[in-house]
């Protein structure tokens, strides 16, 4: 039995692609709804959406060997294979909201400009745009929206207005008209506060409509500077360029170059701004000083010039001007080191104070250490990238936090070496006073006056040398600043590169796969689902003989219908006709065939048949009646017995009632007395039917008078057929069996549980049943348009050629 068990076709049994390509035929109209759905969507989503272009730009980035101002610098040769700019930040800094927010003020991106075309609202700029507004009492962000009405003859007519943003529910009647003369308008008092009319000089007439009714979206600059960084990408064309590819995406193409082209100018506007900043805060430390030392200078000049005519005093002597001269020299070298430190402390100051912590320091290249000069610069190059960092992101990123205890540490570190330096500083001056002091110690025996007057020279020197360096190094700053070029080379200048969609090709042909798709999809996943017994081929593997398939034609019963106690009218259900071949009598004569090679006859008694099954709805009551109108065309009397004493479906159908069999087993009535012809089935069939409903079918069933009657009918008929109830619901067919030769089982297809063939199997192999053979019912008539040509040529079997069906009733 576990044998036959492993036989059983399995719940989940797959069909092949040939079968499935046939069920999807079947349903050929699924997928003419599903595509004429999805595609007729399709084309209401290209009408509605309008066509976005793409704009590109290919940009090189230049090497910079340092950021430091000194104009020796600029001169060097540069080292191609040796950069120090990071392309990541720079394609950042491109898409960058602070360069976002400036290209959206400059182009007005504030305000959208749409007209309602067949379908999709066409936006309006550049050539199509007649007029541009301006707001000047919404602030930067905020929203409204107007209704512009402008004709050929340059009249514009504003109204009505929207502060809530939903125009169709603003008041219609309140509207201004202007005449435009080429020329800005003046302020006109709106609803909306102050506004202004542009006239767009790019605009051109020829190519426009009569008149335009414009849809005026003021939905601020944060919104478009972020609607334009949406849109936005940056890519590097290989990881061995600095070569960046800009790219946006817009409907109109006159807006997307302009956008392209704003980005590159505002992103190197930017770029020279920072890089410039070193040498602004230079220019103007030297300018102070230079102010402050021509005064002193000044100052000194006049009191070498009062003290000689005040004291009238000549030359020195040359005797004299040895000691005079060295002692001059150390002066010098002491006033040399006074500007050093004081330069020294200037720049500690600088770095002391809280409110400079990202001001670039000042050149240090005049201190003459080259330690603390290396570290300012790398200072100054680490808060330009700091700086930049907090323009792309804030001050709250950690990276730019990292960036800042970097600087303190820097910061620390140079105020050390300052320190240190001014400490050098310091001791190098005691030590040239220490030498001055002697000198002046030799001097002393020399008049007060010339003492004094070579003190007051000496500070001039110092004043005219020092004012001489910063003039000079001024003019180097200013020169570096004209050496600071652009930061990129544009490679590609902006041009459209084309459509990006929508694509009507594209999207059509999607539409149609997924009208396919959709449809075969659920075909699938019912048919995977579908676990009822489907035809001849889930019962192929069982080992009962299989008697012959009976094929249906017609409507399917809709079984999740409410059912109603009426009366059926069952006399379709004869359809086996003298003469007739269709498609249901060729199978019935097959299956009458069948029978005779199973049934052999001994004794010339009557072959005894019972026919059931396991579940109710099957059709063995259709079985039944046709197979004893088939048998009685060969001249066969046949006996039709209605053993189902519960519901009497047999006598039901042929409209039976009256006496019946429950009559006879209880003694009322003789067999003479309640034998009746069926008229569709011809003489040769006697119908024996059900009778009144007993209270207790099963003990009628146990009389003898069954016994008697079925041995009785075996003398008296060539075939005795009896209609049982289905098995296993109650125990009347359990009964009947012990009298009968053979057990005709009906499986019904689309209504048996696959799962429970192995119960019908088991029937066999247990041998519960005598002689149990399988009729297919209800299996898809091969002729029906409305059936699954999978059933046709997979599970159906359909052989038997043209013709009619029946609606099975039970």
């Amino acid at each position: 039995m576990e044998d036959n068990e492993e036989l059983m076709p399995k719940e989940g049994q797959s069909i092949s692609i040939k079968e499935f390509l046939w069920l999807c035929v079947a349903k050929w109209y699924w997928f003419i709804i599903a595509l004429v759905l999805i595609c007729g969507y399709a084309v209401y989503h290209l009408a509605k959406t309008p066509n976005v272009y793409s704009a590109s730009a290919a940009i090189l980035v230049k090497d910079q060997q340092s950021s430091s101002p000194d104009i020796s610098m600029v001169f060097q040769d540069i080292d191609a294979l040796n950069t120090n700019v990071n392309i990541n930040n720079e394609m950042v800094a491109l898409r960058s909201p602070v360069i976002m927010a400036e290209v959206s003020r400059r182009l007005g991106l504030d305000v959208n400009y749409t007209v309602k075309e067949r379908f999709a609202p066409k936006n309006l700029y550049g050539s199509t745009l007649p007029v541009s507004v301006r707001f000047f009492d919404l602030g930067d962000n905020g929203k409204a929206q107007m209704m512009m009405h402008y004709s050929q003859d340059s009249t514009v007519v504003l109204g009505p207005f929207a502060t809530d943003g939903n125009i169709e529910d603003a008041d219609k009647s309140h509207k201004i008209e202007v005449k435009l003369t080429g020329v800005p308008s003046d302020t006109l008092e709106t609803p909306l506060g102050r506004v202004v009319l542009l006239p767009n000089e790019k605009f051109v007439k020829s190519t426009s409509p009569a008149s335009l009714d414009i849809l005026v979206d003021r939905v601020g600059y944060a919104a478009g500077a972020q609607h334009l960084s949406a849109t936005v990408t940056t890519e590097v064309k290989d990881n061995y360029s600095s070569v960046i590819d800009l790219s946006l995406k817009d409907t109109n193409t006159e807006r997307a170059l302009d956008e392209l082209e704003s980005i590159i100018e505002v992103y190197n506007e930017n770029w020279i701004k920072d890089r410039n900043q070193i040498s602004v805060y230079t220019s103007n430390f030297i300018d102070e000083r230079l102010q402050v030392i021509e005064a002193e200078l000044g100052d000194v000049d006049s009191q070498i010039s009062d003290y000689k005519a005040q004291h009238q005093l000549p030359s020195s002597g040359s005797a004299a001007d040895a000691l005079f001269d060295k002692t001059l020299s150390a002066r010098d070298e002491i006033g040399a080191l006074s500007v050093k430190i004081d330069l020294a402390r200037q720049i500690k100051a600088h770095l002391n104070s809280a409110s400079k912590n990202f001001e670039p320091l000042p050149s240090s290249s005049a201190l003459g250490n080259g330690n603390v000069e290396n570290i300012i610069l790398q200072y100054n190059k680490d808060l330009y990238d700091r700086n930049i960092m907090v323009q792309n992101s804030s001050e709250s990123n950690p990276l730019v936090q990292d960036k800042d205890a970097l600087l303190a540490i820097t910061r620390q570190n140079i105020l050390s070496a300052v320190d240190g330096y001014i400490s050098s500083l310091n001791a190098e001056m005691r030590a040239k006073q220490t030498s001055l002091s002697s000198a002046a110690g030799q001097l002393r025996s020399n008049p007060t006056q010339v003492t004094h007057l070579l003190d007051k020279e000496r500070q001039q020197k110092v004043k005219e040398e020092l004012y001489l360096y910063l003039l000079q190094k001024r003019e180097e700053n200013e020169l570096s600043q004209a050496f600071s070029a652009y930061n990129t080379k544009i490679v590609t200048p902006p041009t459209i590169s084309g459509l990006v969609g929508p694509f009507p090709r594209k999207t059509m042909t999607m539409a149609i796969a997924l009208g396919l798709a959709l449809p075969a999809g659920l075909i699938f996943l019912l048919e995977a689902l579908n676990s009822k017994v489907r035809g001849r081929r889930d019962i192929e593997k069982l080992t009962i003989p299989f008697i012959g398939e009976i094929p249906q034609n017609g409507e399917k019963p809709r079984r999740w219908l409410p059912k109603k106690n009426v009366e059926i009218d069952r006399s379709s259900d004869i359809v086996v006709k003298q003469g007739c071949h269709n498609i249901v009598n060729e199978a019935f004569r097959v299956i009458r065939t069948n029978l005779e090679f199973m049934s052999p006859h001994e004794d010339d008694l009557a072959q005894v048949m019972m026919v059931t099954s396991l579940n109710p709805g099957s059709g063995k009551t259709f079985i039944a009646m046709n197979l004893a109108t088939v048998l009685s065309l060969k001249g066969k009397r046949v006996a039709l017995i209605d053993l189902d004493l519960r519901k009497g479906s047999l006598s039901a159908a042929v409209g039976a009632k009256g006496f019946g069999m429950s009559n006879y087993l209880l003694g009322n009535k003789t067999l003479a007395s309640i034998v009746t012809q069926i008229e569709d089935c011809g003489d040769n069939v006697d119908l024996y039917p059900s009778g009144p409903i007993p209270p207790n079918p099963a003990e009628l069933l146990y009389s003898v008078q069954l016994k008697a009657m079925i041995e009785k009918l075996r003398k008296d008929y060539d075939y005795v057929i009896i209609d049982c109830p289905p098995v296993e619901v109650v125990a009347d067919a359990k009964i009947i069996n012990k009298l009968v030769d053979m057990t005709i089982f009906v499986v019904r297809a689309g209504l048996l549980e696959r799962s429970l063939l192995a119960e019908v199997q088991r029937f066999y192999t247990t041998g519960r049943y005598k002689n149990m053979g399988i009729v297919l019912n209800g299996t898809p008539d091969p002729t029906s348009s409305r059936m699954s040509r999978t059933n046709r040529h997979g599970f159906g079997y359909g052989y038997y050629g043209n013709g009619y069906g029946y609606s099975h009733k039970e």
